[in-house]
Formats: C-alpha cells, structure tokens, sequence
C-alpha cells in the first residue's frame, strides 16, 4: 500500500506502558488512540493533499448498557500531541475522518475515514489503531479541444452525480458502485440535450478513473449535412492505464437564420428555421440577437415563436432607425443576415423663409394618406402641442407645407409626419424692395433683407411685392421664393410695357422702362441709313446716319450679334471720316435718345450748324439711380479735328457713355454745357475690351426736389466727336442697357 502523507495524531510512545501501569482512581479505564491518514488511491500516490483536521467520534456500543447510544465528537489537528481520554468500561467504535478542513459534500473535496473497536476496563489505558482511507472514487473529467471547438455552446459531463463543467480542472469525488457518465450540451436552439452512459465499469473506492470527452465528425446522410459523434475514453489511473471507448452519435440541430420579410422603415419580420433529426425536439428559449451593422456586440435580442409552419420562427421587430443596415441571426449559433431598413418619411432641409410666413419640405416614403407638417418654437420640447398643418405634392415629387402667422425673427423647429429628423428655421427680421433694375419689357427687383442669422448664397427667401402701371389700379400682391444669390438678378417682373411708368409697392417708389435697352429692333430706312427703331423715326433712339449716308455708303451706328448670339440684337459705332465733295469730317459712331435733324449739305460742312444736327433728351418723368450695361471696345489714338499743337493729339481715343436727367428742351452739342441738368453721370475708358464686359455708372444728383422732364443716354465710340475729334477706327459696341432704382439712394433718402 503506498501512502503519500502518514500523520499521527496522538504520538505513540516507543515504550509503551504496560495496561495497567498508571494508576486508577474511579474505577474508569483510559483509551489511547493512534490515527494514521493514508491519502493513496490505488493505481497512483497523491502528492498535494494537505490535512488540516482529523475529526474523531467515540459511540459506546457496549450491550446492556445505560449509555450503549452514547457517543461524543474531538477534533484534533493532524500533527497534535492528545491526552488519554478517560471513558467508562465498555466496547467502543472509534470512526476518524481526515479532511483539509471542510467536510462540505460538494463532490469536490476528499474525505479519509476510518474505524477500529476497542474495549476499556477499569483502571487500564487500551490501545487503538485507525487507518484512514479514501472511501470515494476519484474522478477527473477533461475535454478535447474538437469538443472546445465545437458548435455547443455550453457543455459539462456528469459522473456520479458530480458535474464537471468545461472549466472544471478539479478532480471529483464519487461514490463507488456502478460508473455512469452523462455527457450535457446545449443545442444550437438553447435547450439542454443528454447522452447518457451506464455501467461503463464498477468504481471501487480508492480508485482514479480519468475521463477524456472528445468529438469526432461523421457524414450526414440525405443532405449531406454534417452530425457530431461523441467519444468518451476512460482510463483507469494514470499508471498502466485501462481504456474504455464508447462512440455516440449526436443529433445535430440544424438551426438557419432566414431572410427578414415586411422591412418597412422602422420595422421588420424577423424569420428562423430550426430542426432536429427527430422533429420532436424544441428550443427551450428561441430568441433573435440583432445589431447595426458595423457594431461589435449583439447587444439587442428579441424572443421569437414558433410559425407552425415548416418549424420556422418569427419575430416582429420594431423601433429602428430607416434607412438603416442591421444585422440579425436566429439563436446565438446562427447564420448572420442582413438587411436594410427603407427609406423613412424625410424632413428635408430644404426651406424658404419670409417674415412672418415659411415654405417646408419633406419626402414621402411610407404609405400615409394625409401628409402634413408639424412645427413648434426652438425653445419648446412638447410636440403635443404641435402646430399641424397639412402638405401638398409639389412639382418636384417632394410635400410642401406653408407655415403662416408666424412671428418676425423667431426661430422655429419642425418636422414632417413625426419624422425623426428635425430642422429649424428663422424668419426674417424684415424685407422690403431696395431697388429695381429695368430693362426694356422687364424689370429685376432687390429686396433688403435682414435676418439675425447670417444667411447664405443659396438660402431661400420668401419675397412679396405689388406693382401697377402709373394711373392704374393696384394689382394683388405677388409672392415668390428667391436664392440670395439670384436676388437682384432675376427677371422678377415680365411682359411691361416698353418706356412705361411703374409703381411698386407704393407710389413713391416708381420705375421706367428702357425702350429697345437691348437693341432687338431695327429699321432701315429708303435712305439706307439704319434706325434703332421700328422704322425710320426717332421716336426713341437716334443716331447720326442720316447725316453719314450723305457722304458715306455705310451708317457708322449698326446692328450687329448681341450677347445673345442673336443677329442684329446690338449696336456697333465705329468712328469714321466722311466726306462730302471735296470735304470730309470726322463722325464719331454714336447712339442716343432724342432725335437727329439734318438740314443741308452746306450746313454740314460748318461745324457750328453740324452740332446742332443732334437734339439730346426724351421725354421722362421717374429719377433712376444709374445705368447698367455690356460693351466692348477698340480704341486707336487721336488724330482727326485737331492739329498736332493740340495736346489731345496721339492720345488714346476714349468712349463715353452717360445720362443726363433735366426738364425743359432737348439740347445739341452748342448747348450742352449751358443746360440746368437734375442729375448726371458718366462712364469712359480708354482700355481696348475684346469680350463682352459689364459696366455701371451712377447718377450724382444736383436736385432732389424736382422730378425730370427728359432724359439723355449717350453712346460714343469717340468722347470728343461732338466737337468732330477723335481717331478713325475707335469701334464701341453696345447691349442690354437697364435703368437702375435704388430706392435707398438719393433722391429717395435725403
């Protein structure tokens, strides 16, 4: 017999005293007990048990006695000296159990006992000897790693009715008799599934049995598909080992994860299948784990049932985010799928803000009949208090919803359909017409407007406005939506009438439209001269042709492709030489409104009578701002009127483009500087611009008090021709003029 560890509680002396060596007073007898631990088990030594008690129980079984149930418990420590313990005559049972302090039945502590009988006589000291063993069977469970590995997600196996988990490294202790193993794995469903094996040998105390659970795969019949196979190996100790091998074949439950049905914006029908072999097991807790796509945990798991159909489970999944990837898998061993939730009821960014009045828009993507809008203050949290308002289809395919009555320079938030996006908007602090730009049959209108929050190019901007032809009733007020970059630079106002007075918005603010600004109409007359008119008469624009086509084949002032790429919608002016018999005058190319009166050939040839060929001005009574409009220019150097003495001589000839406001009559070249004008300004430039380049001038007004009788637009490809100097060849050309009203501007504000 091999021991590991041999502990004597009560040290026996090498010399024993004889029985009846001590002497006796009471007539009771002594007993002196040695107790030895022998922790070996048969096919192996134990090396690490450590014995921290030896519990001792003394029963009086002696027959015919008073005290035969008497019985009494010491505890002694394994390597502590103990005093004879007195005891009445008699025959007693002595059971020792040795323990590392806890005698707890958990199936993983070992216990050593053992028993002997002795008899006590009056005034004698009896001695017993006990030997304690190990009175279990000692087991110990390992798993291979094809079983760590597998599909079972949790497992433990039961020997003797101890459970050795997949973590369990501690050796258990079992009662002797018939070895039964049961091997336990959860499913891929979640249920617990046993295999159990009887009588695979018969355990004597003190044995080592040592149990190794592996797993190997099989094939599958019908489909093919894989099933596990169980192999329990057991041997007996670790020193020439007896190997017992039982194979068991385990039923595989297929469990599939089945495409999501129903997925609408914030919802879907989650689906699983689940089988085994025998049709007759089922998930003791069938749950669906999903998450977003992209995020690491299963955080989320929602409980499934059963469909009756085709063993297919189902679960309605609700509250998720649209237009939103998740994916989800059936019980935790599952195939993963994916699927997208759609597209929910969008709040667009998309807005236009008035003062008190917003345009919103959202995108219907789910089935709802009456769309609508809700909206509430920035500041406010409670939407049951909402402001509803219905939407329509606009023609963009989006829902459109107007928001009134609201106040100026307020922040709001809304929401379409309770969408789950929310925006906000701020209404403007105020907005009125700055100024308008008028054009021939059109006119372009700038609001001023103000706003705390910092608005961008391409916000949008509820403008209103009204307007009717002086005299006339006003209209209604017409409202549209406008891009800030746009604004100042839209045809607002279409089809007015050609040189027509205008209101807007009050009768202050009035306008005037250009006639032929864009110089689309021409008119050759029987004198070929060409007219920036509908027919030969200056009824707005004038030139001096009429005066050149005397001397000269061709005008000096024609039509020509405009900006718009369209033939005879500009004006050329080029400066020329004409010459009548023997003598030639300079002409500079030029286009004005008034009228040309020519009178005779004589009167041509002296300068003084020639200056006042041309009459300046045409009827007009609303005060513009400035003139706006495209020009190119060639220009050459001075050399025609004047002699070389002159200090305009060889300098870059120059055009000129101005307005002249004033009342009374018309003037010529004679009179220009002696007229009383209201207000005036200019534009020249020396620079050669061979690409369509606008320009601006503004009018200085001298008078504000008074309003214009007349108005002079002067074009000249030579700024000194009215004086007959300038150089051959300086071309201008000329399109789209407009007349600008800024009502911010003097005269309107002082």
């Amino acid at each position: 017999m091999k021991r590991n560890n041999i502990y004597l509680l009560i040290t026996l002396l090498s010399i024993l005293l004889s029985c009846n060596s001590d002497e006796k007073v009471n007539g009771n007898g002594f007993v002196r007990i040695g107790i030895i631990t022998n922790t070996s088990v048969i096919t192996k030594a134990e090396g690490d048990v450590e014995i921290k008690n030896i519990r001792l129980v003394i029963s009086n079984v002696t027959e015919n006695s008073s005290d035969k149930d008497w019985s009494k418990e010491y505890n002694f420590a394994p390597d502590a000296p103990s005093e004879d313990i007195e005891l009445a005559p008699g025959n007693y049972k002595l059971v020792a159990i040795a323990s590392n302090g806890s005698e707890v039945a958990d199936g993983f502590t070992p216990a050593y006992m053992g028993e002997a009988m002795v008899e006590v006589t009056a005034g004698n000291t009896s001695t017993a000897w006990i030997e304690c063993k190990l009175t279990t069977v000692k087991v110990l469970v390992e798993y291979a790693s094809s079983v760590v590995g597998t599909y079972q997600t949790e497992y433990k196996t039961v020997v003797g009715g101890v459970a050795f988990s997949g973590e369990e490294k501690r050796a258990g202790y079992i009662a002797p008799g018939n070895l039964s193993v049961d091997f336990m794995f959860k499913d891929n469903a979640g249920s617990w599934q046993t295999i159990s094996l009887d009588k695979i040998a018969e355990a004597k105390a003190q044995e080592y049995y040592k149990i190794k659970i592996s797993m190997k795969s099989t094939e599958g019949e019908g489909d093919g598909s894989s099933e596990g196979a169980a192999n329990i190996s057991i041997q007996v100790g670790e020193e020439n080992p007896r190997d017992i091998e039982v194979g068991i074949v385990l039923p595989k439950v297929v469990v599939t994860t089945l495409d999501a049905e129903n997925v609408l914006t914030n919802s879907a029908t989650l689906k699983g299948k689940y089988v085994s072999p025998s049709g007759k097991v089922t998930p003791s807790n069938p749950k669906f784990f999903y998450r977003k796509k992209g995020v690491t945990e299963w955080q989320n798991s929602i409980s499934a049932s059963s469909s009756d159909v085709n063993t297919q489970y189902l679960a309605s999944l609700i509250g998720l985010d649209d237009d939103t990837e998740y994916e989800y898998k059936f019980m935790e061993k599952g195939n993963s799928v994916d699927f997208k939730t759609k597209v929910g009821d969008k709040t667009l960014e998309k807005k236009a803000i008035g003062v008190t009045v917003a345009y919103v828009y959202g995108e219907l993507n789910t089935n709802a009949v009456d769309a609508y809008f809700e909206y509430i203050l920035a500041s406010e949290t409670d939407w049951s208090h909402a402001t509803k308002v219905l939407a329509v289809l606009d023609t963009e395919g989006n829902y459109k919803a107007e928001l009134t009555g609201l106040s100026a320079n307020q922040s709001y938030q809304y929401r379409f359909m309770e969408s789950k996006v929310i925006q906000t908007l701020t209404t403007c602090s105020s907005i009125s017409i700055q100024s308008v730009t008028a054009g021939a049959d059109y006119a372009k209108v700038k609001w001023n407007i103000q706003s705390s929050k910092n608005l961008l190019d391409t916000d949008e901007v509820i403008v209103s406005y009204k307007y009717k032809k002086q005299g006339d009733s006003w209209g209604e007020v017409q409202s549209l939506v406008i891009e800030m970059q746009e604004n100042g630079n839209k045809n607002i106002i279409t089809g007015l009438e050609q040189n027509g007075t205008y209101c807007i918005d009050d009768e202050n603010k009035t306008f005037t439209t250009l006639k032929n600004a864009s110089f689309d109409t021409w008119f050759k007359g029987s004198n070929k001269a060409w007219y920036a008119n509908e027919k030969d008469s200056y009824d707005f624009w004038a030139t001096g042709n009429e005066g050149v086509r005397k001397a000269s084949k061709d005008s000096n002032t024609e039509p020509i492709e405009g900006r718009d790429g369209v033939k005879e919608h500009a004006a050329k002016l080029t400066s020329i030489n004409a010459k009548i018999l023997m003598f030639g005058f300079f002409a500079a190319g030029n286009l004005y409104t008034g009228s040309f009166n020519f009178t005779s050939l004589s009167d041509a040839m002296n300068a003084d009578k020639a200056k006042k060929f041309p009459k300046f001005g045409q009827s007009f009574s609303t005060r513009p701002t400035g003139l706006n409009g495209w020009y190119k220019y060639t220009s050459t150097n001075i050399d025609q009127g004047l002699d070389k003495s002159d200090s305009r001589y060889g300098m870059k000839d120059k055009c000129q483009i101005y307005v002249k406001l004033f009342t009374g009559d018309q003037y010529d070249a004679s009179t220009i500087n002696s007229t009383t004008y209201i207000a005036e300004g200019e534009y020249s430039s020396d620079e050669d611009v061979t690409e369509w380049t606008p320009f601006e001038l503004d009018l200085t007004y001298h008078d504000s008090e008074n309003i214009p009788t007349r108005i002079a637009i002067v074009a000249t490809s030579s700024i000194y021709g009215g004086d007959f100097i300038g150089a051959l060849n300086s071309i201008l050309y000329v399109d789209d003029f407009e007349l600008v009203y800024d009502y911010t501007k003097s005269p309107y504000i002082n």
